[in-house]
């Protein structure tokens, strides 16, 4: 686990943030930021370029007045939700999968996501190296090795969501290992020389990776690519007080606006930040909405 705490001094523009809970009106105000790697690694960011560029970022945001921040990047979704169900944190970054678990707290009309060229979803592909003349199939790769650039337990929603679709077709898949790296890039490189069977990554990931190497299209082939989702989301604390909710809002929907949270978005290959409400996060809305 990561911890950082800064002393900064300015409430401008914060991607990732919402006051501390029950300030004083004379204390100085106090941001506690909440995320974990996996959620992180959804968007291809490597752990310590999203750790640094959260302390750096909100540094650059808050330099203009008295403000103090804690940062908690945490290895597990797991650690990160005991923070928030036990009050430690204000916000947190993760994703529709974590939601279930944290409904109860978060305040519904206070979801935020990133958008990039108005689309608010990602796609993930399963990609199987071309040279091998195998492994074309989900079937195929039964009992193969798998590299997931992605969270673990997103990895295990995808890979379920494809079995269930056609599961005469897919048959029952088990992989012989399943190898989680830090980072997409070092997933599709693995891939490429012959140090796994399977890799399975965000979609702009492999984008990326043909736009640096032409030959990256050639030398790879999707297996299968995932429904969109909306990926990572900032949910709020719902005891978050509303004067300083309201204000946070204006910052977050503008903050392409500003230098410095156009450098945050570039960092999660976004350009947009927005406010989203629960019937756009797929089948979650229901479990929102029956709380």
């Amino acid at each position: 686990m990561k911890f950082y705490r800064l002393a900064l001094r300015s409430l401008f523009c914060i991607p990732f943030f919402m006051s501390t809970l029950f300030l004083n009106a004379q204390e100085t105000p106090h941001l506690r930021i909440g995320g974990y790697v996996g959620v992180l690694q959804q968007h291809d960011l490597r752990e310590l370029d999203a750790t640094i560029s959260f302390a750096q970022t909100i540094e650059a945001m808050l330099k203009d007045s008295e403000v103090g921040a804690d940062v908690l990047i945490s290895d597990t979704f797991e650690q990160a939700r005991k923070q928030f169900l036990a009050g430690k944190l204000d916000a947190m970054f993760c994703n529709t999968l974590d939601l279930p678990s944290i409904v109860e707290l978060i305040n519904r009309d206070a979801i935020y996501t990133m958008s990039r060229s108005g689309e608010v979803t990602l796609s993930y592909v399963m990609l199987t190296n071309n040279m091998s003349g195998r492994n074309k199939s989900l079937r195929q790769l039964n009992n193969k090795q798998l590299t997931i650039g992605v969270g673990p337990n997103l990895a295990a929603h995808i890979l379920d969501a494809e079995v269930n679709a056609s599961p005469q077709k897919n048959g029952n898949i088990r992989f012989k290992s399943v190898h989680r790296v830090r980072n997409s890039e070092t997933a599709i490189v693995d891939l490429m020389f012959g140090k796994t069977d399977a890799a399975l990554v965000p979609r702009i990931a492999f984008e990326l990776a043909m736009d640096a190497n032409p030959q990256t299209k050639r030398l790879l082939h999707t297996v299968f690519e995932s429904a969109p989702m909306v990926p990572g989301i900032l949910v709020m604390h719902k005891d978050v007080q509303a004067d300083l909710l309201a204000k946070m809002h204006e910052k977050f929907i503008h903050m392409d606006t500003y230098l410095p949270g156009q450098k945050v978005l570039s960092l999660f290959h976004a350009d947009k930040m927005l406010r989203i409400s629960p019937s756009m996060l797929g089948g979650f809305e229901k479990t929102i909405a029956s709380r």
